[in-house]
Formats: C-alpha cells, sequence, structure tokens
C-alpha cells in the first residue's frame, strides 16, 4: 500500500489527518474513503488514491461532512443517503462555481 501523507484538516474543532492510500482496504469492496479513529490522538479521513481525481475530491468532501455531522449533531447522525446527495450536489457546485466559492469563502476579494 503506498501512502501520501497530507496536512491536518480541522472540523468544528476537531483534527483530522488526510491520508490518500491506494487500495484502501476498509473492509467494504466499493468503499473509495473513510474515518479511521484508532487508538492514536488524530482521527484520519483516508481517501483511496487509486481513483480519479474528481472521485476524490468528491469523496474527500463525503468525508469532511460526516466529520461535520459527527461534531455537531450531539446524538443521531444524517443517514448515508443524505450525506451522498450532499457531497454531490456541493461538489458539483463548486467545481462549477469555482470563483463564487472562493467569495463564499474568502479566498477573493469582493
Amino acid at each position: 500500500m503506498k501512502k501520501k501523507k497530507i496536512p491536518i484538516v480541522r472540523i468544528l474543532g476537531v483534527e483530522y489527518e488526510l491520508l490518500f492510500v491506494e487500495g484502501m482496504g476498509l473492509g467494504e469492496e466499493s468503499t473509495t474513503g473513510g474515518i479511521v479513529e484508532d487508538n492514536t490522538k488524530t482521527p484520519k479521513i483516508v481517501i483511496d488514491s487509486s481513483q480519479s481525481g474528481a472521485v476524490q475530491r468528491e469523496t474527500l468532501l463525503h468525508e469532511l461532512l460526516h466529520a461535520s455531522d459527527r461534531a455537531s449533531c450531539g446524538g443521531k447522525q444524517l443517514p448515508e443517503k443524505v450525506i451522498d446527495r450532499l457531497a454531490r450536489m456541493l461538489y458539483a457546485i463548486g467545481r462549477d462555481n469555482l470563483s463564487t466559492m472562493l467569495w463564499v469563502f474568502g479566498g477573493e476579494d469582493e
């Protein structure tokens, strides 16, 4: 397994290490990403690097939504189908409207 370590992402006060790993092996045949909480201090968001760039980006957004949901829900989490739908919609909006998204998140001056 080839691993590429990427920096930490902070989501609602929780830090996640981003790892891009070829052939993830998280136990599900169709998994392209997931959140791993092991005995280490920092949980990990793992993305299958053998996927196309677009799939990796959408999968990362999907996992960021899961992490946000976990940190903010206080109990019951959103169903997987809802996370899937949100990730696809937000990815498409961001991909097709990058300059608008940069403005929304403060990356460009008004």
